[in-house]
């Protein structure tokens, strides 16, 4: 079979992006997002759909060089658009290109709009590029991987890189193979700016870029600003927090009924789990923050598994010791989550919910995840926070609602993710085992 990977550049995307992502399904080797510093939440959508994300500097050409050295397994490249919708034979088709002999191509595109402009506009983009070989990215342009090492990356440029990069296939690998199959993309930017002044533009610009004029100014034309290459996102920080596995001193509540082996093995397969979904958080610094006897080095190695730092936590109770975990981080202007290792069902999408909802002055100061006991397994903060850590009584029902409580008082914002479940306890224990049989048997 011919391995497709999907190369999609994102930047706050995320009321579209569940939907584009769901066509793919299992009918491709690879998903890849490319997230260019959205301040939505377009990182969490992404990764709660199972599709593979990492993070680059702004820029469309940027980005899609990025995953495309992700995908060195895939045979075809197909890079899209956020808001484009392939027709059900979409794969066929493709498929049928290369086996004639495609190095190269692109649909078809179909604007999503009833109005007969809009209609012509995009029969002209078609026959446009039948005429010139010039394919635009909104027709979903695909490349095999003899012709990308053949022609090289995108252009790094911060406009017109698919006029570019079509005139390097040409001269590199020939004229691109154009399908009939057409590609449903958004007509929000003919509807925005209207059609007669969008089409005026473009050419214009077109013509500009033919006699030199460099994409940069074209950017300023077309956007009104300079290219913004960074993302403008405060760096985000996840702080794993957990005892050191040691038995006897971890799962104490689930030891009273299991042992203290199963209790220990129990802590270490958590952290582990914990680990594995922060690292599949991009363009964030993980930490390992302990509080326990590490002289085996099992924490230091294990966070070098998951290529994160390792610390040690400070303080005389659990307030102190969170306050002081999440204070680095502030200190340093980042973003920060301080999660426990206690959630089976924990996963990167909520992590990466947890850092957009710190994205801007006008979002939550804090944000959490609830457990179903009363307490919470997740705390992210933007700024200091201490009357949530002072003086507070910890391991009751009522820890969740009274921190919400003094936050209000206080007159912080706060944000609430979606209620998870730890395993803390026999009753825990059992449930977790059910949900891996269940997992194992779907598998």
């Amino acid at each position: 079979m011919l391995r497709v990977a999907i190369v999609m550049p994102v930047l706050n995307e995320a009321e579209r992006l569940a939907q584009t992502l769901a066509q793919f399904g299992q009918r491709v080797a690879d998903v890849i997002v490319v997230d260019g510093g959205s301040h939505d939440r377009s990182v969490a959508v992404a990764l709660r759909t199972g599709a593979r994300v990492t993070c680059s500097g702004r820029g469309r050409a940027r980005q899609m060089n990025a995953g495309a050295a992700l995908a060195d397994h895939a045979d075809v490249l197909l890079f899209v658009h956020a808001d484009v919708q392939l027709p059900s034979d979409w794969m066929d088709a493709l498929s049928r290109a290369i086996k004639q002999g495609a190095a190269w191509g692109r649909f078809d595109v179909l604007l999503d709009s009833p109005r007969p402009t809009l209609l012509l506009v995009g029969a002209m983009m078609n026959l446009r590029s039948r005429l010139t070989g010039i394919a635009t990215g909104d027709q979903a342009i695909f490349i095999t991987r003899s012709a990308w090492e053949r022609s090289g990356p995108w252009p790094d440029v911060p406009l017109m890189e698919d006029i570019r990069m079509s005139n390097t296939l040409l001269r590199t690998v020939g004229p691109p193979a154009c399908l009939n199959e057409r590609v449903r993309v958004s007509a929000r930017r003919w509807e925005q700016r209207g059609v007669v002044r969008t089409i005026v533009l473009m050419w214009t610009l077109r013509a500009l870029h033919s006699l030199g004029v460099s994409p940069t100014r074209l950017h300023r034309w077309y956007y009104g600003a300079r290219p913004a290459f960074e993302s403008g996102v405060r760096p985000g920080r996840i702080i794993v927090f957990a005892k050191v596995p040691r038995a006897g001193e971890v799962k104490t509540r689930l030891a009273a009924t299991r042992g203290d082996s199963v209790a220990l093995d129990t802590h270490r397969r958590l952290l582990e789990h914990t680990l594995s979904q922060a690292a599949r958080v991009p363009g964030v610094s993980v930490e390992l923050c302990t509080a326990g006897d590490d002289t085996a080095f099992e924490c230091r190695h294990l966070a070098h598994r998951f290529d994160a730092a390792h610390t040690v936590q400070v303080g005389q109770d659990l307030g102190e010791r969170m306050a002081a975990a999440l204070r680095g981080g502030l200190d340093r202007g980042e973003r920060v989550v301080l999660v426990g290792c206690d959630s089976p069902v924990l996963q990167a999408a909520d992590l990466a919910e947890a850092l957009a909802a710190l994205q801007g002055e006008d979002d939550a100061d804090a944000v959490f995840a609830p457990t179903e006991d009363g307490g919470y397994l997740l705390v992210g903060a933007v700024k200091a926070v201490p009357p949530i850590f002072v003086g507070m009584r910890w391991s009751h029902s009522e820890v969740m609602q009274q921190t919400l409580e003094r936050l209000e008082s206080a007159g912080l914002r706060y944000r609430l993710l979606r209620t998870l479940w730890d395993v803390d306890d026999e009753e825990g224990w059992k449930r977790w085992r059910a949900l891996s049989a269940s997992v194992d048997d779907a598998r």
